[in-house]
């Protein structure tokens, strides 16, 4: 049902921006950005790049990086290396992007509404490396276990406010929603062939407050 709601809300957004192209509003071909976004499971950064069709929509990508805020320790009888504890993505994001006209304008400072609907591709890779403690007091041995698979699509949407305070330079302050789990590649990972994913948190939504830094050129 939310997806639903975030597609249908993307659709209207793109049909009011494309009514608001014929507008005779400065034309820009290139929209850059960098944005930070934090949750109350993980951080994120982002480098993006769009290009614009008209002020209002324009379609490219972004490249980022994600990393989870909660410690894995490990189970009965191995214990994690701290290096691997906290799960870490690299991710390429396609998307389109849509800005409406400014709603409000105080003074030179414009405020406006933005949405971009997309897609988060990861690689379906990842390592931890552990001490396994299952040996008699004091051995333990140095062991890793990896993954290949688990989800490695999810989809994305952001929405917020541009605040324009130049022509070519603005701010945004947004939400991000995504079905990215950061866990997704260490649910398919064995030790001693059972599945450790009943000591991974549950697999819920990505919901993350953002910002971002702009630039029109």
């Amino acid at each position: 049902m939310k997806l639903k709601i975030y597609l249908l809300l993307t659709a209207l957004c793109f049909q009011v921006t494309c009514l608001a192209s014929t507008d005779n509003e400065e034309k820009t071909t290139n929209r850059i950005s960098w944005e930070g976004a934090i949750s109350g499971d993980a951080w994120r950064t982002e480098f993006s790049y769009h290009y614009m069709l008209s002020p209002y929509y324009g379609f490219g990508g972004s490249i980022g990086r994600i990393q989870g805020l909660e410690d894995f320790t490990g189970g009965d009888g191995w214990l994690v290396d701290e290096d691997s504890q906290r799960p870490s993505h690299l991710y390429l994001s396609p998307s389109i992007h849509l800005d409406l006209p400014s709603i409000v304008k105080i003074g030179k400072i414009g405020i406006g509404l933005y949405a971009e609907p997309g897609l988060m591709l990861t690689i379906p890779y990842e390592r931890i490396n552990f001490e396994d403690h299952s040996m008699p007091y004091p051995k333990h041995e140095d062991k890793h276990m990896s993954s290949h698979g688990g989800n490695w699509a999810f989809f994305n949407v952001k929405a917020g406010l541009n605040i324009h305070v130049h022509k070519n330079l603005c701010f945004t302050v947004g939400y991000n929603f995504s079905t990215f789990d950061i866990n997704t590649t260490r649910r398919t990972m064995k030790y001693n062939n059972k599945s450790i994913e009943p000591l991974l948190p549950k697999k819920e939504n990505l919901h993350e407050i953002t910002v971002s830094l702009v630039g029109y050129f």
